[in-house]
């Protein structure tokens, strides 16, 4: 009986880089390379839109703060959910953690479902073959589940394999991706394509003030910024006092904020920003991948390759932070008696929480059959 009642732990495995990666990666998503142009039209200008950025950085770490103090009394794998356990109850507790299980989960399925995106950008025509049915508005295609597929059963097995070799490989995709944004960035200004006066009108645009451009771009920071809160999950894993965890979370947030802000920069400054998004191709189509276009013309195609690099890296990093996540919080309600018990085993020889890795995996693998669109 005392065996059978014995808690499940964790290893502890994970150093401060890994979980600072975990949290920049899960921060920074495909979007903040791809729409970039579409976020300064929502803005009516380049001004609200950094504004924007900026104030919810400053809010989020507020948030954040909190969270560090949280970690620091709970330094158990949950986050939230054994925060909601300890000071509401079960059935807080239960709400609590299957709205972030859910959140969780759809981000790693909208990371996948990016891919066929990103590819159709990169590679056109080659994976929408094999076609399969229309669901939404949106073709469905062999070629493309298959590469969603892939990458989802790749981080999956890692994830499985343990956690210190996970968390080393998000550093290691969070560093490429910062030092892309830098030679992007760079790279615009010293082939001299960088122009402030494509930033006016700074304001004012599609009917906007300043405040109500602002205040559009604010409402998206607590969907740009998630990601931090990955950080509470893998507490228990933690090979350094939780208290020094404060730190990572404001510096990621920091960190976040910037790339967000450059990405938009270097999207507005070397054509008027207006005309970034009635960019056309050689054929005279309309281009979808605004950033992309933008730097293809300022660097060539050294430019799109990095900032490909650096959207792949933004997919990659996400999927694997929010794996990570899912599968603690899982094992976290398991071990609450939330789930089966069979969600509480941690692997003999990985140390990891195998069930919830698996169970995370074959959730997130239905989705890519159903298109882009699964998320709407």
């Amino acid at each position: 009986m005392g065996e059978r009642n014995k808690r499940t732990k964790l290893k502890k495995s994970m150093g401060p880089g890994s979980i600072w990666a975990v949290a920049v990666g899960s921060i920074i998503g495909w979007g903040c390379f791809i729409q970039g142009g579409l976020w300064t039209e929502r803005a009516g200008g380049p001004l609200p839109l950094f504004l924007g950025f900026l104030a919810g950085g400053l809010l989020m770490i507020v948030v954040g703060y909190s969270y560090s103090y949280m970690i620091a009394k709970f330094p158990v794998a949950g986050g939230e959910f054994a925060y909601a356990y300890k000071g509401f109850g079960r059935t807080a507790s239960y709400i609590c953690g299957w709205m972030l299980s859910l959140g969780y989960l759809s981000i790693v399925a909208l990371n996948a479902t990016a891919l066929p995106v990103l590819a159709s950008y990169i590679f056109p025509g080659v994976f929408n073959r094999g076609y399969l049915y229309t669901i939404a508005g949106y073709d469905v295609y062999m070629g493309e589940v298959g590469l969603s597929l892939f990458f989802i059963i790749l981080f999956g097995i890692m994830n499985y394999k343990g956690a210190k070799s996970v968390g080393n490989l998000q550093l290691a995709m969070v560093l490429i991706m910062c030092a892309a944004v830098v030679v992007s960035v760079i790279g615009v200004i010293a082939t001299g394509h960088f122009d402030a006066s494509n930033l006016q009108p700074a304001y004012g645009a599609e009917g906007k003030s300043l405040g109500s451009g602002f205040v559009s771009i604010l409402a998206l920071a607590p969907f740009l910024y998630v990601g931090f809160d990955c950080i509470p999950q893998a507490a228990e894993e933690y090979d350094f006092p939780p208290q020094k965890c404060k730190m990572l979370i404001i510096s990621a947030l920091i960190v976040g904020a910037l790339i967000y802000g450059a990405m938009a920069l270097v999207t507005d400054c070397v054509v008027p920003w207006q005309q970034v998004l009635t960019m056309t191709d050689a054929n005279g189509t309309l281009v979808k991948w605004h950033t992309g276009a933008v730097l293809d013309l300022a660097m060539g195609k050294i430019g799109v390759c990095f900032v490909a690099l650096a959207v792949c890296m933004g997919i990659f990093t996400g999927m694997n932070g929010f794996f990570m996540t899912s599968s603690r919080l899982l094992f976290g309600m398991a071990r609450a008696k939330m789930l089966p018990s069979a969600f509480e085993k941690v692997h003999p020889e990985h140390k990891t929480p195998s069930i919830c890795v698996g169970f995370t995996m074959i959730i997130c693998c239905i989705c890519p059959f159903f298109g882009r669109e699964v998320i709407g």
